[in-house]
């Protein structure tokens, strides 16, 4: 496996993991927030809600994360299909033509 391959498996790790931390938070706000009665804008506004303040700031952290992470793999997978476009033209112009074309 390649370096870049291997790079882009750990990215996607890491993705799914801040996914999962996405996921827990977002029940455990949802559930706070109904409890409460408040509205979205209201609730998750951390200034404002300052007992989940920490949970709704990991929330948007993640989120960034997420987006990052995303464009990384995005980079990497384009340099491995670019790696790939340059060896397989690399071995049709060292092969040469094939018999079949020359007929």
């Amino acid at each position: 496996m390649s370096d870049r391959t291997v790079h882009l498996t750990q990215t996607m790790q890491f993705y799914f993991a801040f996914k999962g931390e996405m996921k827990r938070l977002k029940e455990v706000l949802e559930q706070e927030r109904r409890v409460c009665g408040e509205t979205i804008a209201t609730f998750y506004d951390a200034r404002r809600n300052v007992p989940f303040a920490f949970e709704i700031t990991r929330f948007a952290e993640c989120r960034k994360q997420m987006d990052r992470l995303l464009t990384e793999a995005e980079e990497i997978v384009e340099d491995l299909n670019a790696a790939s476009d340059t060896v397989a033209n690399t071995s049709f112009e060292t092969a040469g033509p094939s018999r079949a074309s020359l007929t």
